[in-house]
């Protein structure tokens, strides 16, 4: 993230994450914050192509898993055999106590990054999620932000056909096991939801656990989608929506004027 600008010139900040392969760096560049030319629309910078329906100002950042894809713990659990792999955040709300279980699980049972990148390039997207993605790209920015990691999770997302996605890196030992991971953010998901903020951009954001509550709460509005039942009944202000179908309509109320969501989290 950089700023550049005095009281005589245009702010301009950039957010450059990796890319997926085979798609483009993308660059999120907001200069029109003191005024002259307005920014390329949202459509023309990840795909090149313009959309009259474009909210250049909203960007909706989402969570993968259970939101998107399924979970890919579990996935992976469910083929190797591992049961207590399929833990998740839903189950261990504190992520580093969670990770470091699954690397002891994952050298003990002979999982490399390899292995566990076959199980997950054998994975689809949830039903609907690809059409959803295309419809939601061309109106608003869309940003994939997750606590998995690029390089397990890459053979999948490239499914999804959305080209920015932040979330974390993996380090792996001699032998290919997962020995440590990067954080994509010293705040983790609310800290990127704070970056596009400071760009100007409105930020709808979306999840389904524990993990995700500080980025609904950084958001200007949070929703919680298909949330677990204990989460349900922790969380109270949220709004709720259980399918993509439903998602969707509330997308629309913001696209069309009416405000979208209660404002719980002001």
């Amino acid at each position: 993230m950089t700023r550049n600008g005095d009281e005589q010139s245009s702010i301009t900040e950039t957010l450059e994450v990796p890319c997926l392969k085979d798609h483009p760096p993308l660059v999120v560049d907001r200069p029109e914050l003191s005024a002259s030319s307005p920014c390329p629309s949202l459509p023309e910078l990840t795909t090149g192509r313009r959309s009259r329906s474009i909210s250049s100002s909203l960007v909706i950042a989402l969570d993968l898993e259970s939101v998107l894809v399924p979970e890919i713990w579990e996935t992976v659990s469910r083929t190797t055999g591992v049961e207590r792999l399929g833990l998740t955040t839903r189950d261990t709300p504190e992520f580093g106590t969670l990770m470091r279980e699954r690397m002891r699980l994952c050298r003990e049972h002979g999982l490399s990054l390899a292995r566990l990148r076959e199980v997950v390039g054998n994975m689809q997207p949830l039903p609907g999620a690809v059409e959803f993605l295309s419809w939601v790209q061309e109106r608003m920015l869309a940003v994939i932000v997750s606590d998995t990691y690029h390089e397990l999770a890459g053979p999948l997302v490239e499914k999804l056909g959305c080209p920015l996605m932040v979330c974390n890196g993996l380090t792996l030992d001699e032998e290919g096991y997962i020995a440590g991971h990067r954080a994509h953010h010293v705040r983790g998901k609310a800290g990127v939801v704070e970056h596009f903020q400071r760009l100007a951009f409105q930020v709808i954001a979306v999840g389904d656990s524990h993990n995700d509550l500080p980025m609904l709460k950084a958001a200007n509005a949070g929703i919680l989608f298909r949330p677990c039942s204990g989460l349900v009944k922790s969380v109270k202000g949220l709004p709720l929506v259980w399918s993509l179908e439903e998602l969707q309509s509330e997308l629309k109320k913001c696209l069309t004027g009416i405000p979208l969501l209660t404002a719980a989290l002001a």
